[in-house]
């Protein structure tokens, strides 16, 4: 599972993360859940500083998540989790080019030539990014399903369940 997330969908991303996470958590070793942040607002100098803030969410969101689940009765089982910051916006935007959809082909669009066409782009591009994406890959990292918005995180966990469960070596080889 792959949740692309940013500045502009932090609180949404957050709640279909936990949602998704808090549904598979009586089988984590059924999946691997990376979480691709769109970080390339952040000028370099404020990079430390923003890497310990995400860090410190996440933290906070996890004790959240497994006082949630201790309430009812379940112990917090945290899957194989991976937070990768993209500070170029380089792998949010080819993640999004990856979408066969009509409305993501801005992302594999030339510039444009005039400024009119390079600023709508921006416009169409910049919309999209702050909507939170959920990405289904199988063992093969072969794409599945994606999802878009708050109610991705539902999709997602029924699609997940139909998937086969998956081989220790396959979490080995996730790039």
């Amino acid at each position: 599972m792959l949740v692309l997330a940013g500045q502009a969908n932090e609180a949404e991303a957050t709640a279909v993360s936990d949602e998704i996470v808090a549904a598979m958590n009586a089988q984590p070793e059924r999946y691997a859940f990376v979480v691709v942040m769109d970080l390339a607002g952040v000028p370099e100098f404020g990079r430390g500083l923003s890497v310990a803030i995400v860090r410190e969410r996440l933290e906070r969101e996890d004790q959240l998540l497994a006082a949630r689940l201790e309430q009812g009765g379940q112990t917090f089982k945290p899957p194989l989790r991976l937070q990768l910051p993209d500070w170029s916006g380089q792998a949010t935007r080819f993640w999004l080019a990856a979408i066969p959809e009509a409305g993501y082909a801005v992302f594999r669009a030339p510039e444009g030539h005039t400024r009119f066409e390079r600023d709508r782009l921006r416009r169409e591009r910049q919309r999209l990014r702050s909507e939170v994406q959920v990405f289904v890959l199988d063992e093969k990292h072969e794409l599945k399903a994606q999802y878009v918005g708050r109610s991705a995180g539902a999709r997602a966990i029924e699609a997940m369940r139909t998937l086969q469960p998956h081989s220790p070596a396959a979490l080995g080889n996730l790039q």
